[in-house]
């Protein structure tokens, strides 16, 4: 059976029930299969990313309050 097909068959079978524990877990494995965007990120982009957090938290960052302040004249 191709994949549509299957697809096809799971919706079906979805539809057709009132299992709401089923549902629920269905629910579940969808949302556990989810990836974290991070981990599609390249090292060059997820150490840039740390390195904004670690500055953030050391107090090196500005708003984007104070930055659309500063430049608002261009915007």
């Amino acid at each position: 059976m191709d994949i549509k097909a299957e697809k096809l068959q799971l919706v079906q079978m979805l539809l057709a029930t009132n299992n709401e524990k089923l549902i629920r877990k269905l629910k579940n494995i969808f949302s556990a299969e989810q990836t974290d965007w991070f981990e599609n990120l390249t090292k060059a982009e997820k150490k840039s990313v740390e390195q904004g957090l670690k500055d953030i938290e050391s107090g090196n960052a500005v708003s984007h309050k104070e930055v659309v302040k500063k430049y608002r004249k261009w915007m």
